[in-house]
């Protein structure tokens, strides 16, 4: 690189030259020295400052070597010539001559101690020679004897900035800056420094707001301009920067690294290739040198600069698909001493790209072995570790990241994957969370933002807590993208069902089905909802669409609907299609949940069918029924064996069905007994047994069970268990039933009537019928009659107690008439078929 060409760098190879050159113009700012110690020879030190004399001259007219020979004679006449020794050093400094530099500085040292400039020129050495450190402290010294304020902070600086320390640089120019008066002249290159500092360290925001001053200070400066396109290019600005270094290029090619990373930004990846090979190719001297170990001093700007070239040509390569050659370009930057932090990430990166995540993960170690690895390393680290199954590895990168301060949303967001791919979900929702407020329009965010609230939701329903699950979901719903999402519709069904609430879930079901007709899924929670409601046509017409689509579905969901599809036509009242069906699907594993469910609808079915035979007075093929439910009943739930058995005695109690009941017991007595343990212990034996003997023929042990109706009902009223209460107003009722037969029981049957009917929040008709009665009995008529006539449509026995009234009260005819419509209605009254008889004949019928 030649000097023209490195004089338009900031903190390039010239930087000596212009440190020389700020040294000059600081000299007459310096304090007085201390006088020579001896005494001059005349004529030797007028020689030598006619020397230096025509030294100057020949400086100012480019002839460099010329000058430095009159240079070595004036120190050769006179060596305390210290101004002499002064102009030598910088131009000894300016060609990289540092062993005779440092040999030179030492000897003026010696004539003349403590010299501040010699000082500031030993500390360039120590800077150059990559003693930082002690140059810094060269600077520290001569600060007190130079008057121009920011002089020592402008040297300290350039020293950090050639050092590569740029956090250091940034926090002295800061310092000096703090209070521009004064600095004159200085202000403006030690800004554009401090520019330099922020824009490595990539604090844009900062580095903009310095740029803006510079270009307002100078708006012609060319490295103003340069900088500008920097921060355009680190903004992601990428267009507007190429355009500024193809401007800057017209004139110059210092700027040819940046003018390819702007190519390779806008995509120009040939071009941006030729650019990186033209320019490693121009600066080959200098990349054989520095790896043939022949440079001792290196230019350690020129070799960051060779390192980025080799670096961001491997990522050209990469673009094109030339990984081979990538990876060499990427250790070529390593062997030139690039970052070995920016190394490591591009190699890693690189085999990530082709799929080496292990390699990209062993990569890294090193680099994941700092003290504070960088953000982006890290982020690498993770994606890795995934991507290769090591999930300890990505856990520990996850917490490394996740406890640095000022997290962006892509760190967030990338730490909650992390957290959900190891089931993490409690710590991956709130993280998520943050990163999709703060990127709300990102795509990839919120889908993973929704699969954990979806999964927490299954995860709250598997735990019982359904409001949690569906408050997640509704939450869920209100993401932008996924308001018409069918699945969150579907998971809301389908917690609504579990929680009891069958038309919130069938809403739900239905939105998603209106989005898409063939989701078999919805179909299936659709007619589950249905069935929950009571509606089994309904249902019945939703599996049958399920069962003709041929879109791919879940075999579990199949097996459902198969068998709540055969729930549905039991409830209908194909009872023999239901029990067919349910024959048909094969139980497989019984110890599965889908074998389970499969014996408890059987049971289901078959108890139906018990109760509908039951009701028809079909006594052989009830006991058939109830023989089948008692072989499979273990299978259903304790609550639900006991309700459906209860039931059903109760039925056959109720419809006086004296031997299907006596034959319930005798075949389900241990089932029934254990339905009316609870909440009803220690009463359910004796209940059983009390019902049974009031139905007996012996009038003393009806009597006997009727008593023992009573006491048992006083033991059961005061529960507040719902089937308690029942069972006691039941057998209050019975009770009743068999003081109406006796001539002085009206009293005590309704009494017990009027108790029974306390006890229930809807009074049964057949009771308020018996209320009636007893009432008519008590000489309550006019009440018991309007009270009947509001019966009959309901209690067909009404009808005939209405018609015996009628004929105590002397109406023979609408006696009759009644009579009749009671016989048609097919109730059950002593003697009613001679008295239909008697009546026929006195009226000529």
């Amino acid at each position: 690189m030649t000097a023209a060409r490195r004089r338009d760098r900031p903190w390039g190879g010239a930087w000596a030259l212009r440190v020389g050159a700020a040294l000059c113009l600081l000299a007459g700012a310096l304090a007085s020295t201390p006088p020579a110690r001896a005494q001059r020879s005349q004529y030797a030190e007028e020689e030598s400052n006619r020397r230096l004399k025509r030294a100057v001259e020949l400086f100012q007219k480019g002839r460099e070597r010329d000058a430095e020979e009159q240079l070595k004679k004036a120190i050769s006449d006179w060596p305390k010539n210290v101004d002499a020794i002064k102009k030598y050093a910088a131009l000894l400094l300016k060609r990289r001559r540092l062993p005779e530099t440092a040999a030179l500085l030492r000897r003026g040292l010696e004539h003349n101690p403590r010299d501040p400039q010699l000082e500031a020129y030993l500390g360039v050495y120590y800077c150059w020679v990559g003693e930082a450190t002690e140059g810094l402290a060269r600077f520290k010294q001569v600060e007190p004897y130079i008057k121009k304020r920011g002089a020592v902070q402008f040297l300290a600086a350039e020293c950090l900035l050639y050092d590569g320390n740029w956090p250091l640089a940034a926090q002295t120019l800061r310092q000096s800056l703090a209070a521009p008066q004064g600095l004159g002249a200085l202000e403006l290159p030690l800004r554009l420094r401090y520019a330099v500092a922020l824009l490595k360290q990539y604090e844009l925001g900062a580095a903009g707001a310095q740029l803006a001053l510079l270009t307002r200070q100078a708006p012609k400066n060319r490295q103003i301009a340069a900088l500008r396109a920097e921060l355009q290019l680190r903004r992601g600005d990428c267009r507007r920067a190429l355009k500024a270094y193809e401007e800057l290029g017209r004139k110059s090619r210092a700027y040819r690294v940046e003018l390819g990373e702007a190519q390779l930004c806008v995509g120009q990846r040939q071009q941006a290739l030729a650019t990186f090979d033209g320019y490693l190719a121009a600066q080959r001297q200098q990349v054989d040198a520095q790896l043939g170990g022949r440079v001792r001093y290196p230019d350690r700007p020129l070799l960051r600069q060779l390192a980025r070239a080799a670096l961001v040509r491997g990522q050209a390569l990469r673009a094109l698909g030339r990984y081979e050659a990538a990876l060499a370009s990427y250790e070529l930057a390593g062997r030139l001493g690039g970052d070995p932090g920016e190394v490591d990430l591009a190699v890693a990166e690189l085999h990530f790209a082709r799929g080496r995540y292990r390699e990209s993960l062993a990569r890294l170690g090193p680099a994941l072995q700092r003290a504070v690895p960088p953000h982006a390393l890290l982020r690498l680290a993770i994606r890795a570790a995934l991507r290769a199954g090591d999930k300890p590895a990505a856990r520990q990168n996850a917490e490394r990241l996740l406890g640095r301060t000022g997290l962006a949303a892509e760190d967030n967001f990338l730490v909650g994957v992390a957290f959900k791919a190891l089931g993490s979900f409690e710590r991956a929702a709130p993280l998520l969370e943050r990163a999709f407020k703060a990127a709300p329009k990102t795509r990839a965010i919120e889908r993973e933002l929704a699969q954990v609230w979806q999964i927490q939701a299954r995860q709250d329903a598997q735990d019982g807590e359904l409001v949690l699950a569906i408050a997640r979901l509704e939450r869920l719903q209100a993401l932008p993208s996924y308001g018409t999402w069918s699945p969150v519709d579907e998971d809301l069904a389908l917690l609504q069902l579990q929680q009891g609430a069958p038309a919130q879930a069938l809403g739900h079901a239905l939105a998603a089905l209106r989005r898409q007709r063939s989701d078999r899924r919805a179909l299936w929670l659709a007619g589950r909802a249905q069935l929950a409601l009571g509606r089994p046509l309904e249902a019945l017409k939703l599996y049958g669409e399920y069962s003709k689509l041929t879109t791919a579905s879940s075999p579990a969901i199949d097996a459902l609907v198969r068998q709540e599809a055969a729930v549905a036509l039991a409830r209908a009242g194909d009872l023999a299609g239901a029990t067919s069906r349910l024959a048909r699907i094969e139980l497989g594993d019984p110890t599965t949940p889908r074998a389970a469910l499969l014996q408890r609808n059987r049971v289901r079915v078959a108890l139906l069918s018990a109760a509908k035979l039951l009701a028809q007075k079909r006594t052989a093929q009830t006991a058939a029924q109830l023989e089948r439910a008692a072989a499979n009943s273990r299978v259903l739930p304790e609550p639900e064996r006991a309700a459906l058995l209860s039931r059903i005695f109760f039925a056959a109690l109720q419809a006086r069905r004296w031997v299907e009941a006596r034959a319930l017991v005798a075949s389900q007595g241990t089932l029934l007994g254990q339905a009316l343990l609870e909440p009803l212990r220690p009463a359910g034996g004796a209940l059983l047994a009390a019902l049974l003997d009031c139905q007996a023929a012996e009038p003393a042990r009806k009597s006997e069970g009727g008593r023992k109706l009573v006491e048992l009902a006083k033991l059961l009223a005061p529960s507040e268990a719902q089937l308690a209460r029942q069972t006691a107003a039941l057998a209050l009722h019975q009770a009743a039933f068999l003081e109406l037969g006796q001539r002085r029981g009206a009293a005590n049957a309704l009494r017990w009537l009027t108790e029974a009917g306390r006890l229930q929040a809807n009074v049964p008709p057949a009771l308020k019928h018996n209320l009636a009665v007893a009432g008519y009995q008590q000489g309550r008529t006019a009440a018991a009659v309007t009270a009947l006539e509001g019966l009959t449509e309901i209690v067909p026995l009404a009808l005939c107690n209405l018609a015996a009234h009628e004929q105590n009260v002397g109406q023979p005819e609408q006696a009759h008439e009644l009579f009749s419509a009671c016989r048609r209605r097919g109730a059950q009254y002593p003697k009613l078929d001679a008295i239909i008889e008697l009546q026929d004949y006195l009226f000529g019928s």
